[in-house]
This record gives structure tokens, sequence and C-alpha cells, in this order.
């Protein structure tokens, strides 16, 4: 066991933002502490986001947890009384300020704030962790200006895609891969969560992300007897994590002359744009047959879904990189 490490964890995603992204952050948070290690976060105060989940941080000490301002534009619209997203958070963004992502507005703030961090504690080393790549940045900069050991943590290619696929000019290209090469070359250790990350990436070690074993009990109880079949889709559906090859298998189906397919019901837990997929679902002929319940806490998620037929998780292609 370690003793009495003080680690300081850059982490622009942390509760109460909920969904998928602030596991891994907050695992560390929670866990690091069992085996010796103090841990002090930087992050980031309120922001426009699609959903926040305070029964993250229910039975978690936060004495050790800062939050700055930014001047990023899902804190500012934040701060003007928006509290829901307009948009897609996309990667395709031409101006200079918003490079490597537009979180780039956070970037002083949390420099400033992790500078008070080190100087009040002997911090021994720093993680970052991205998305965004910004956190990168910062941990860049604190490598640059204190020399401590670093961890650069990605949890995926870049900005959820590879970087030739995130940036819509040439310049930002150049600019995106010339950083995280000085972010490979710089960082103590490189962190991937999956294999595929690691490869893209050409260094580091694997370390996937994990499951709470009170949460996967959820999971072991059988579907009930019935004359309908259930799909369960658990998370975002977006363009990373489509529902169309669903739909298109389903319809394939159908369209062979199963009529059983009729009696297909899909249920989706989590965040998506409710509009668009009824939509598409119409688009398919599926509209009556698909229900949305929300965005759901871990444990009420999967008892939600945990009776359910067949799980269905959607993976973009990243093509050449896979």
């Amino acid at each position: 066991m370690a003793a009495d490490i003080n680690i300081l964890l850059i982490a622009y995603y942390f509760p109460p933002l909920g969904m998928g992204g602030v596991g891994r952050p907050l695992a560390l948070y929670r866990h690091l502490p069992e085996n010796g290690y103090n841990v002090h976060v930087v992050t980031v105060k309120n922001v426009v986001y699609p959903e926040y989940d305070y029964s993250l941080l229910e039975g978690v000490e936060t004495g050790r947890v800062y939050r700055t301002g930014s001047l990023d534009p899902s804190r500012l619209l934040y701060l003007v009384g928006m509290k829901q997203p307009a948009g897609a958070d996309s990667g395709r963004f031409p101006s200079l300020l918003s490079r490597p992502d537009l979180k780039r507005g956070w970037l002083p703030f949390a420099l400033r704030k992790a500078r008070h961090i080190i100087k009040l504690n002997r911090i021994d080393a720093v993680i970052t962790t991205s998305p965004p790549p910004t956190a990168h940045l910062v941990g860049l900069k604190l490598k640059n200006k204190y020399n401590l050991p670093w961890i650069a943590d990605f949890r995926d290619f870049w900005f959820s895609r590879p970087i030739e696929e995130v940036y819509s000019s040439q310049s930002a290209i150049k600019y995106a891969t010339t950083l995280k090469s000085d972010i490979l070359n710089k960082a103590d250790e490189v962190v991937s969560a999956s294999l595929e990350i690691k490869k893209y990436l050409g260094r580091g070690e694997v370390i996937t992300n994990a499951a709470d074993n009170r949460i996967i009990d959820c999971w072991q109880k059988e579907a009930p007897p019935s004359d309908r079949f259930t799909i369960g889709i658990l998370g975002t559906i977006n363009s990373l994590c489509p529902i169309e090859p669903l739909f298109n298998m389903l319809k394939t189906v159908r369209d062979s002359g199963v009529n059983e397919v009729e009696k297909v019901s899909i249920i989706h837990v989590g965040y998506a744009d409710r509009e668009s997929l009824k939509q598409q679902a119409a688009e398919y002929g599926f509209e009556k047959q698909i229900s949305f319940c929300g965005y759901m806490s871990g444990y009420r998620a999967v008892e939600k879904l945990s009776d359910v037929h067949l799980l269905y998780l959607g993976v973009h292609d990243f093509g050449r990189h896979h």
C-alpha cells in the first residue's frame, strides 16, 4: 500500500455531471484513497450539460474537489441561464481559441487552481484525463513548470473520434497532432481505456473501465415469460453510439417475412435527442415499438433493463483505426 501519496487529478467531467464520461474520474477519486493515495481534483463549476446526477456523490467525501470558473461555451451559457445544451458539442470548430477543443476557456482557471493546490500541498504526481484534451494541455503546462510525474489518461482516441476525423481544417489537424505528440513524449506514463486507443496512440498501458459488483448483481434476473421480445438499449444514442444498425437489422428480418418482428419492444434508458430518434424510428416503421425512459442513475438504469431479452450496444465504425 502506498504511504500518504498526494495525487492531483485534472478532470473537466466530474459529478454531479452525469452520464458515462464521469465514471472513470470518479472511480479514481473514490478508490485511490483506499490504497493510501490522497486525491485532489480540479474540475469545473456547473455548466450546461445534458444530465446531472447528484446521486453519484452520495457517500463520497468531496473535501478535496476544487471547482473552478471557465470561459468555455458550456460554462458561459450556464451563467446566462441556459440549462440544457442547444446541440452536440462538436469537435469541428475553426477558432484558435477553441483548440484543442471547446473547453480551452477552462485552461487558465484550471492552471491557476492546480498551481495553488501544488503550492499548499506536497503533490507527488499529476493525472489528467480526457476528454476534453484541454485537460492534457493543463498537464503539459504543469509538467513544464514543476516536472512532477505525470500520467495522461485517454478515455477516447482524442475527442471521441480520431484526430483526423475531429477537425475540419488541415491547420487544426496539424496543431492537434503536434500537441498529441508533445503529450505522449512528455507524459511519464500514458494510460488508455482500451487496447484500440493504445494502438492509436502508439504507447502506454491499458486500464479498462471496471464495473461495480453491486450493479452487476442487478443483471442476474431472468426475463419473465412474455409473448413479446424486448430489446434494451443502455446509454447515450448519437453518431458515436448509433441505433440505426438495430433498425436496419429488424427491418431486414421483417422484410424477409418474419411477422414476429411486430412483437418486438425496444426500451431505451439514457440520454438522446428524442425527437430525432422518434423520426428515425418512424422511417423504419418502428415508432410504435420504442419507448424512452430518459437518463437514470446506474442502479435504476440496470434494474429497468435487467429483464430484457437482448441488450443492444451501438458502436461507431472508426474504419482503419479498428
